[in-house]
């Protein structure tokens, strides 16, 4: 079974809440979000569901299932083959099985073997996800009982004692083996032995390492594990539950669990997982069968749908935040470029939209940080704490050509301070080689618009050059970089531009002067009977188009500028 859409009404944390657009063919699907958001609300209406077929019921309980006490519930879950489950029709014990996150068990003592319940009724289950699950315990008396049960039904009747062994505890001790490393089981223990009903672990050089004396961490993954191995083989069609697997486990192990999770679930059933684990979110991001479901910043007092998220970069880190709130700025990226902008909307967001595909900025953020100077005060704020060997390895700032002349620009760049080769980054989206991708366009056209208009603006647009000088304080310093300027910067030379000199000329060009102009002459050319592009719009659509086009010259030379070492 796999589950495409979940519709809660009434239920514990939800108004009224849809899970939609889940693929059908999805194995995984993790809920994230802060505490208190929800997540382990969806686990407790799953069993609300099955729970009358078990053994054990509880019933409903309306100051717990209900929001408003005087309102019945509603829980319909779809699956991928568009079949409905209600509460008044659900049949087959076995549909869901879930964990709840209080698994915790400090040892195991079983001293006397005696008949178990069969395993579909599943009736040592918590009944509420803030219920104590203790499943371990009869786990480990399954692994005593079933052998010798089927041993005098005759089903063992080829194997030898070492090879009932192995049957039993080959796959849980490969599992744990992938996980942990070194620690496997190494004797079952005997519950007719007042001292050894327990299980025996080899933890390095140690062979008999009792499991009372494990650490947190490693008695969770083993409770998963076997839990797991076990339960499979009647829970086969299956919605498996883990409530916080990462509980009590390091991020080291967390995507080692993960993966052995996942393989281990049947693969005609599903699991689902809530995590603030970094470990399992960075595994769920490279798997095309798994999804997340984000429940952060959603008022669910009011309907909501929620759908999988796109696994962008950005959305990742949206995530990330809810585990590490504010350091994540400093503690993911391994670097940081400070760009210029008043605000994220600005060339922030611009970068991010260009870069968001290419893998080699896959651990690089970009940060508004306003103005060219206070881009490069930001980098120096940080370079302490970076050559500290502290998070980002690496801080650059990212500025405009504005004013410079080739030759400040050699003398200002530096290992930590990139300049563009042109005016402004609104001078890659708006130059005809980003624009001609815009598929309806007539790039003939629209260069001898630009020719026209920056004629037309043309001494606005060389005192816009001239007063980049303004904001430099050492008076020296001013009047050397204004003489190299006015002497050397090609536009201040020209009286006008035509085909001829336009591409050599163009990067000096303060273009973003211009933008509202340009964005009217597209709308009025090709958007006429279409919604018009407003400024952010438009910038939006030409860094998505510039990066479409990574084999592009203007997308290589930008690229080239902030990897340089």
């Amino acid at each position: 079974m796999k589950i495409i859409k979940v519709y809660l009404k009434n239920f514990k944390r939800f108004t009224e809440l849809t899970i939609d657009t889940i693929p059908s063919d999805t194995k995984l699907v993790m809920l994230v979000g802060p505490n208190g958001c929800g997540k382990s609300s969806v686990f407790d209406a799953f069993e609300r569901l099955v729970s009358p077929r078990k053994t054990g019921d509880i019933g409903e309980q309306a100051d717990y299932h209900r929001k408003d006490p005087l309102q019945p519930i509603d829980i319909k879950i779809i699956d991928e083959n568009n079949g409905e489950y209600s509460i008044n029709n659900v049949s087959d014990p076995t549909l869901f099985y879930i964990r709840s996150p209080y698994r915790y068990s400090s040892e195991i003592r079983v001293t006397q073997i005696n008949p178990l319940p069969e395993i579909r009724q599943d009736d040592d289950r918590p009944k509420r996800t803030i219920d104590l699950d203790q499943r371990l315990l009869r786990n480990y008396q399954r692994l005593i009982v079933d052998p010798i049960s089927r041993l005098y039904k005759g089903e063992l009747d080829d194997l030898k004692g070492k090879e009932i062994r192995e049957k039993y505890l080959n796959e849980i001790n490969n599992a744990l083996e992938e996980i942990l490393g070194d620690i496997i089981i190494s004797d079952i223990g005997d519950p007719l032995d007042q001292k050894r009903g327990q299980l025996y672990f080899s933890k390095g050089i140690i062979k008999q390492f009792s499991f009372k004396n494990l650490g947190s961490g490693e008695k969770e993954i083993v409770d998963l594990i076997i839990d797991l191995i076990i339960k499979k083989q009647v829970f086969n069609n299956t919605i498996f539950c883990i409530d916080e697997p990462d509980l009590h486990i390091n991020t080291a192990i967390q995507s080692k669990l993960l993966k052995k999770l996942l393989k281990i679930t049947p693969d005609n059933s599903q699991l689902w997982i809530s995590t603030h684990s970094l470990g399992f979110i960075e595994e769920v991001s490279k798997l095309n069968d798994a999804v997340i479901i984000d429940f952060s910043e959603k008022d669910f007092d009011r309907p909501q749908v929620v759908r999988p998220i796109k696994k962008t970069k950005e959305n990742l880190r949206k995530i990330y935040k809810v585990a590490l709130e504010n350091l994540v700025d400093f503690v993911i990226p391994s670097t940081v470029i400070f760009c210029e902008g008043e605000n994220p909307e600005g060339d922030e967001k611009l970068y991010k939209l260009i870069f968001k595909d290419d893998p080699d900025f896959k651990e690089i953020e970009f940060i508004s940080s306003k103005s060219g100077l206070q881009t490069k005060v930001a980098v120096l704020s940080v370079l302490e704490p970076i050559n500290r060997g502290l998070s980002p390895k690496r801080a650059l700032a990212l500025v405009d050509r504005d004013y410079r002349t080739d030759a400040l620009i050699e003398e200002e760049r530096s290992d930590y301070i990139k300049i563009l080769e042109m005016y402004s980054l609104e001078n890659y989206l708006l130059h005809p080689d980003n624009i001609k991708s815009f598929q309806e366009i007539n790039i003939e056209n629209y260069k001898q618009f630009l020719i026209a208009k920056i004629n037309e603006k043309l001494a606005k647009l060389k005192e816009k050059v001239k007063s980049g000088t303004e904001h430099i304080k050492n008076e020296n310093r001013k009047s050397k970089v204004k003489s190299e300027v006015e002497s050397n910067n090609e536009l201040l030379k020209l009286d006008s531009i035509d085909k001829e000199n336009f591409e050599n000329i163009f990067k000096y060009i303060p273009i973003k002067e211009l933008l509202g102009e340009i964005i009217q002459w597209y709308n009025q050319n090709y958007r006429e009977s279409r919604e018009q592009y407003s400024k952010e719009k438009f910038l939006n659509e030409s860094a998505r188009v510039f990066g479409n086009n990574k084999e592009g010259n203007l997308y290589k030379v930008i690229k080239n500028i902030i990897l340089s070492k």
